[in-house]
């Protein structure tokens, strides 16, 4: 009777410790994943902020052509 209080008493154990353990894994293996995405959200809206904005368009043409001095 002892041994098979005993042994329930290791199984129950072994069990909270194998649960505890899996949640500590898979909780962070979401952190992970979730500063991986971080990561990769930052460095593309970096990316996007590094093209600049875009050239100036050239003037039209006109009419008006500047004079040089002495002429």
């Amino acid at each position: 009777m002892g041994f098979g209080v005993l042994f329930l008493l290791l199984l129950v154990t072994a069990g909270w410790w194998l649960h505890s353990r899996w949640s500590a894994l898979r909780d962070a293996q979401a952190a992970r994943r979730e500063a991986e995405m971080l990561y990769i959200f930052e460095a593309r809206s970096n990316a996007a902020g590094k093209v600049g904005p875009r050239p100036a368009a050239p003037p039209a043409p006109s009419d008006f052509y500047p004079t040089l001095p002495g002429k």
